[in-house]
Formats: C-alpha cells, sequence, structure tokens
C-alpha cells in the first residue's frame, strides 16, 4: 500500500502546487525503493496522457485530480486488459477516495514489472534509512511524530510503517520521543535494546567504540541486553539526570555513579561546566571534537573548572588551560599531550 501523504504529494507535484521540502521528501521517497519509482513513472505517464499542460500550470489541486481522473477514466480498459466482463468501476466521491482507487489500480499496472524485477513479494517489508557522514547532523522527524537527531557517522533504519516502534542505531542520536502507553519506543544498537514511552534521552554506539551509553534528560528508560539467556545484570531503569552504559566485551549493564557530562552536547552545541572535574571536561572535549587529549601529570584530573561555551572552540579550551593551570601543550599527529601544570595556577 502506498501512504496517503506520499499521493497527496504527487498530486501536489503533478499540479505544480507543491512546496520545495514537500518535493525533497517526495524526490527522496521516489528513490528510497523501486516500486516507489515505478508507482511515480505510472501516475506521471497517465498524467500525461492529459495533454500538453507545460503552457499552463494548473495550480488548484482538487481541479488537477479531476482532470486526472477524466484522463484516467479514458485509458482504464487500456491498464486493465485482459477484463473481465463483469468487472465495474465505482464511482467514489472526495479526492481522497479516489486517490486510494487510482493509486490501487496504478499499482496492479506495475505488480508485474516489480515482481519479476525484484524478485521479492508484495507483503515485503520496506526500510527506511538515514545516515549521516563525518561532520554532518540531521533532525528527522519519525513516522510516530517523535523526533530523532544523528551525530555524525551516525545511521538509523525501520520499517516503514513503524509498527512496532522500533529502529535500529549505529552511531549516536538523540532521542524526544512522543508519549504511546499502548507501544513502547525502542533502539536496538550495540547488542542494547533501550526502550521507554515518551521521554528525552542520548544514546551513543558506535560499532569501534567498547560501551554503549545511555543518559536520559526527561522521563524514564530501561535498557537491557539484547540476549535471550540475560543475567541478574540483564536490564537497568534510568531516570532524569542519570547514564548507564553496557560494556559490550562483558556485556554487563552499570548505572554511572555520576551522569555522562553534556552527552547532548553535540545536539545542543553548547558546552557547560559547573564544578566539573577535569577528567570529565576532557572526556568531553573528545567527545565533542572527536580527538584525543592526553594527560601526563594525573593530579591535574581532579582539578574542577567551570563555564558555559555556546559553539565552543577547542583552541579556546587550551588557551584557558594554559592559563589556569600552567600547563605546556603539545599538539601532535592531530591529538593534544597536557604537561606539567597544577590546580593552583
Amino acid at each position: 500500500m502506498v501512504d496517503d501523504k506520499y499521493t497527496d504529494l504527487i498530486a501536489k507535484y503533478l499540479s505544480g502546487n507543491i512546496a520545495s521540502q514537500d518535493k525533497g521528501d517526495l524526490m527522496r521517497w521516489i528513490k528510497r525503493d523501486p516500486a516507489n519509482q515505478v508507482f511515480f513513472d505510472s501516475m506521471l505517464e497517465v498524467w500525461n496522457e492529459a495533454g500538453d499542460y507545460d503552457d499552463e500550470i494548473v495550480v488548484d489541486t482538487d481541479q488537477a485530480w479531476s482532470r486526472f481522473e477524466q484522463t484516467f477514466e479514458a485509458n482504464e480498459t487500456k491498464i486493465f486488459e485482459p477484463r473481465e466482463k463483469e468487472a465495474s468501476v465505482v464511482n467514489i466521491s472526495g479526492r481522497k477516495k479516489w486517490l486510494r482507487v487510482a493509486a490501487a489500480v496504478l499499482l496492479l499496472a506495475s505488480v508485474g514489472y516489480w515482481w519479476s524485477n525484484s524478485g521479492l513479494g508484495i507483503g515485503e517489508p520496506q526500510i527506511v534509512q538515514f545516515q549521516t557522514g563525518p561532520q554532518e547532523r540531521t533532525e528527522h522527524i519519525l513516522p510516530d511524530g517523535s523526533t530523532v537527531w544523528l551525530n555524525q557517522n551516525t545511521v538509523i533504519s525501520y520499517e516503514e510503517d513503524f509498527e512496532p516502534r522500533t529502529l535500529e542505531l549505529e552511531g549516536e542520536a538523540f532521542f524526544d520521543v512522543l508519549r504511546n502507553p499502548d507501544q513502547p519506543f525502542s533502539i536496538l544498537s550495540g547488542g542494547t535494546e533501550t526502550k521507554v514511552l515518551g521521554t528525552s534521552f542520548n544514546v551513543r554506539a558506535y560499532p569501534g567504540e567498547e560501551k554503549v551509553e545511555v543518559t536520559v534528560e526527561t522521563g524514564k528508560v530501561e535498557v537491557k541486553r539484547k540476549t535471550e539467556e540475560e543475567k541478574a545484570s540483564g536490564q537497568i531503569l534510568l531516570v532524569a539526570g542519570k547514564s548507564g552504559s553496557y560494556d559490550k566485551r562483558t556485556e554487563e549493564l552499570i548505572i554511572n555513579e555520576e551522569a555522562i557530562v553534556n552527552a547532548p552536547a553535540w545536539k545542543n552545541r553548547v558546552l557547560n561546566f559547573d564544578e566539573t572535574k577535569l577528567r570529565d571536561v576532557l572526556t568531553a572535549l573528545e567527545r565533542y571534537f572527536d580527538t584525543e587529549i592526553k594527560v601526563e601529570n594525573i593530579s591535574l584530573l581532579d582539578c574542577r573548572w567551570n563555564g558555559n561555551y555556546p559553539e565552543p572552540e577547542l583552541e579556546v579550551f587550551m588557551e584557558s588551560f594554559k592559563f589556569q593551570f600552567e600547563v605546556e601543550i603539545e599538539k601532535k599527529d592531530g591529538r593534544y599531550i597536557l604537561r606539567e601544570g597544577n590546580c593552583k595556577g
């Protein structure tokens, strides 16, 4: 079945009454699956048979679909051949109802081509996927109305109908989940399943890292091991302001003593520190700037740091550390090394 949203967008596209954002959504939907391309091409072919419309673009959607209906009725015998004598067409009033009829008929016309070229059955679930590259961050509205922000080098995927509300994640994402007590929202990532009813939280699950980390901003989140044989540490419950992690090597889940500092900073573009230990400050900087920072004098790691930094810059932090802690900083092969220094700087 073709979602009414996309048949509506096709109607607006054919009538010349489509917004640029909607056109982008439609083009992505067409490219997502060969069956979508076949359906769109079929709609376009029938529309073109209405005649030369380039000289006068129709901007009234209802009028455009009325014209489409007339053209379709004139060509229905061609589309349905061969056709049983007792078959009949039922007239359904209203543009939306007609839209569904047209969609169903045109899908029947293209199903032979789709079956022979894809090798898949009609009922095969279609997978939607969003992916970001290096230094790319995007925001998406999911089919249930929830919002997800993707950090760089991240992939999410889910079945197109999003029933149940389950998706797979590789990388890091922040979720603002629309509450639905009848259907929990689940994220499968790095050997864990994170389940909620409605809340906001951050999940970090990059394939190359040893841990999966979940930090809750609002509400409650359940995190459990995605295995059949669960141990006593098989699940944890996190509340607002708490973080939990899953060690991929030991398969253990723990609730962190302290929340992961600035876990969603990549989304908000703000780093905030309030009497934060330097060890946690440096961890936050490494995550945010995707770099490595080493400290030779380990006593520095217990020093405290304060400050709020919208749109932070790494070099600003390094210059501040030089002044505050009297450290020497060396930049080598893309990483930073802090030498000497003290907390009383």
